[in-house]
């Protein structure tokens, strides 16, 4: 039983283990998607508006938008002075989208865009709760199996000792939901009933033709050894 309960516990940790990294996994994945479509909706956005305003210098932009100068210092135009299309930043909320507005081949200007993140909370909340599900499915399954194996091991050596200690009065059941393993010991304890059986006839008709005779009889085997 020992035994048992030491490779469910291993179960139940491997399975735990699995779950958790499975589920950290997919949230990560479905996070990264969900920034990767906010960018490049974010970026249309941007280059939408970039083409606006070169078409039209005088164009007035919202609260979302800021034009920066083209000798602006900052992190973003830094990183697009160093050759990036675009720089991008995120917030708990916001992500921001910074572009070049080129003109004749020359960076006249940034615009910067910031709105707001798409909210993963539901999906990641119900990953949590599925992959929960899972798990308590997954450890019923797994201590419901070491049970079964347990009382099937105990039942076996209950049958096996019994053959043992009583293999003449022990009595064999054979239902129809016995595995082959048991069949097998009841059929090996029925073969052994029977052979103890010939073997006790077998000697009590050697005794009786023995006693028949008036003069003694002296039995040796093949070996000349006198019994």
């Amino acid at each position: 039983m020992k035994k048992f309960l030491k490779l469910t516990w291993k179960s139940l940790l491997t399975i735990s283990l699995f779950y958790a990294i499975l589920s950290i996994f997919v949230i990560v994945m479905v996070d990264r998607n969900a920034v990767q479509i906010d960018m490049n909706r974010v970026l249309g956005r941007a280059q939408q508006m970039a083409r606006e305003m070169v078409a039209n210098p005088n164009l007035t932009l919202d609260s979302s938008a800021k034009k920066l100068s083209a000798n602006a210092n900052t992190e973003a135009t830094g990183i697009i002075a160093k050759g990036s299309a675009y720089a991008s930043e995120l917030s708990a909320d916001n992500i921001t989208i910074t572009i070049p507005i080129i003109e004749n081949g020359k960076t006249t200007s940034y615009l910067a865009v910031t709105d707001t993140r798409s909210s993963v909370s539901f999906t990641n909340i119900s990953i949590i709760m599925l992959s929960m599900i899972l798990w308590m499915f997954s450890l019923y399954g797994v201590v419901r199996r070491a049970l079964n194996q347990a009382q099937y091991t105990k039942n076996t050596v209950a049958k096996i000792r019994n053959i043992e200690r009583s293999p003449l009065t022990q009595s064999y059941l054979i239902t129809k939901n016995d595995d082959p393993i048991t069949t097998a010991l009841n059929h090996l304890g029925d073969n052994i009933q029977l052979r103890i059986l010939s073997n006790q006839e077998t000697k009590e008709n050697l005794y009786e033709f023995i006693e028949f005779f008036q003069f003694p009889i002296f039995v040796y085997d093949g070996k000349g050894a006198f019994h």
